[in-house]
């Protein structure tokens, strides 16, 4: 049985495909996508960083009979506004993700994609069904060639990580005793941060949320920082660029290089403890305190310290490969099904 396990987020798509009762390969792509005639010259300039010059044209998709470029990073994209709202599933970017996806496979027949939806959608059971139907069946992501999937399933997101973290192990102590423990998944991406409670092996359904304090806002106030100690006017895109790409710096005035890190620990800061002061109250309100609280999503480093003092007594781990975590888990759940 061939497996994907697929994680379209705002700021990265994540694989994790291969047979059952294998290792799967992973890959991660930037979420941009848009028509091709909306993508910027990229010049190849042989004394250029190559790490920037990496995967620069994208995958080439249909959609809608349309030629459309997807897995680049947002500021290749000229006039096309990114989707940053909950109904991110229904739009064509996403669809182009997901085709994007599909070619990375390789395969004509998926047997088992798994992919997840934040808590809120999944407990929609309209919405859900609604995902499910538009990604079972057959497409042909690039207009040709034909892809099968016969089978869709939908998880709440963060079970994703969950999965993962207890395949992988992580914590002994933690899956030995994991049906008397409550543990709290926080997942800390781009546009939200979302959280999900599972108690003694359960999902509970009341108990999840979602707060647009995430990585987004730590971008837009580092650029602040830097603009208010600096000058320099340097956007969040290139921040959140050059931490996708693990450059640790951005050029400012004079063609000074700034030290990203201490704006982002600075902006974390500020946006971090909000977004957990939500999950702390969402918890209150059900008299519930988490024994474990696991980290994931690209901003898991940035959350942690707020993490930490809003659960002291709790053991707070952050997730193996965090960013591609959910998709790994998603393979996991089906290949151990």
């Amino acid at each position: 049985m061939y497996i994907l396990g697929l994680d379209i987020g705002y700021s990265n798509l994540k694989l994790a495909c291969g047979r059952a009762g294998t290792t799967p390969r992973t890959e991660i792509q930037p979420a941009g996508a848009a028509p091709r005639s909306r993508l910027n010259v990229r010049l190849n300039i042989p004394c250029m960083d190559p790490i920037a010059q990496t995967g620069t044209d994208g995958v080439r998709v249909r959609i809608h009979g349309e030629e459309w470029v997807a897995g680049v990073h947002p500021g290749r994209i000229e006039h096309w506004g990114r989707p940053l709202h909950k109904d991110y599933p229904t739009t064509d970017s996403y669809r182009a993700l997901f085709h994007a996806g599909l070619l990375a496979c390789a395969t004509r027949r998926i047997d088992a994609l798994v992919t997840g939806l934040p808590t809120a959608q999944w407990l929609d059971e309209d919405y859900r069904a609604a995902l499910k139907s538009s990604l079972e069946g057959v497409h042909k992501p690039d207009g040709e060639h034909a892809v099968e999937i016969v089978e869709a399933t939908i998880l709440p997101q963060p079970l994703g990580t969950f999965i993962d973290f207890l395949w992988g192990r992580q914590e002994e102590n933690v899956v030995r005793h994991l049906k008397e423990l409550c543990v709290a998944i926080i997942d800390a991406g781009y546009y939200s941060t979302d959280w999900s409670v599972i108690t003694q092996g359960a999902l509970r359904k009341a108990l999840n949320g979602t707060s647009m304090k995430a990585m987004a806002m730590i971008f837009e106030g580092a650029a602040r920082l830097i603009a208010d100690d600096d000058g320099a006017e340097i956007s969040e895109r290139q921040i959140e660029e050059a931490v996708a790409d693990g450059r640790p710096t951005c050029i400012g005035r004079q063609l000074k290089p700034i030290s990203l890190t201490p704006y982002l620990t600075r902006a974390a800061q500020e946006i971090a403890p909000i977004a957990i002061d939500s999950v702390c109250a969402d918890l209150r309100d059900a008299d519930t305190a988490p024994q474990v609280v696991i980290l994931t999503g690209g901003g898991a480093d940035f959350f942690e310290q707020s993490a930490r003092a809003a659960f002291p007594a709790a053991r707070v781990v952050t997730a193996n490969d965090r960013v591609i975590a959910n998709a790994r888990g998603y393979f996991f759940a089906r290949s151990v099904a």
